[in-house]
């Protein structure tokens, strides 16, 4: 089996720990930090945006943050 360029979904519990493991150094930004401010300000993601929800998690961060 090859696994070039397989993505999978992670879960709202799996990105909660990743973002607990966090350093304060880093940001999360891309389609899960939107997908985390609907759920913080408990707000409906607009229909306009709901393809900007991705799959996976991003940051910005140095590299001791990694």
């Amino acid at each position: 089996m090859t696994w070039n360029n397989v993505q999978l979904a992670l879960s709202s519990d799996e990105i909660r720990q990743i973002l607990e493991n966090c350093s304060e150094d880093v940001v999360l930004v891309g389609g899960q930090a939107l997908a985390v401010w609907t759920q913080v300000y408990r707000v409906p993601l607009p229909r306009e945006l709901s393809t900007g929800i991705s799959a996976d998690v991003d940051f910005i961060g140095s590299v001791s943050a990694a």
